[in-house]
């Protein structure tokens, strides 16, 4: 089984602003955007008709997920870390204790009313674990970067505290196959 797990085009957010689950919408280039997904997506699958797609229940991934699959799978499960009372702020106004804390443990560290690293994970992992018993492949998922990276992470058993070793750009996508009962990364950002 093949699960491509794509992250949600450029928004229209200002450089330097704290947002995770904050439902943003897309850059203006969005059109543009999509279509080198779409593109990418074509020339690694050859097709895109009768895909399985998930997606995060944030404006910013639908838009793209509708565009594969007129009725996507909403998955709440998909959203990005929830920064609580950070969201939306700029990071230079932040707390420079409450970040420097952040920073140093943020698997298992919350921003203050948020989640850690950690609970992400716990909350993407069953919906990981799901995919196996999917018979049609290859499987599309629209998320978000943490989102994202805590999935690879789970997968190749790589530790959370280097999770962001791993570049997951706007509009990347990262390949998962899954044989024999475990899952590899066979590509990251195409």
């Amino acid at each position: 089984m093949e699960v491509y797990l794509i992250r949600h085009t450029l928004v229209a957010v200002e450089k330097g602003i704290c947002y995770g689950q904050t439902d943003v919408p897309l850059a203006a280039s969005f059109a543009t955007d999509i279509e080198k997904v779409l593109r990418k997506i074509e020339q690694h699958l050859g097709h895109l008709n009768e895909l399985s797609v998930f997606s995060s229940p944030a404006q910013r991934c639908t838009q793209l997920a509708t565009q594969l699959n007129a009725s996507p799978t909403i998955v709440p499960a998909l959203r990005e870390l929830d920064f609580g009372r950070w969201e939306m702020k700029p990071w230079q106004n932040l707390s420079m204790e409450e970040t420097s804390a952040w920073m140093n443990d943020f698997v298992h560290q919350r921003p203050p009313e948020g989640e850690s690293f950690l609970e992400l994970q716990e909350r993407t992992r069953p919906f990981l674990d799901t995919l196996p018993q999917f018979e049609k492949s290859p499987v599309i998922i629209i998320s978000h970067a943490g989102a994202i990276r805590s999935m690879i992470c789970q997968a190749i058993g790589l530790p959370l505290s280097q999770a962001f070793q791993l570049e997951v750009d706007y509009g990347s996508i990262s390949k998962l196959r899954y044989r024999w009962g475990l899952w590899n990364l066979n590509f990251l950002n195409l």
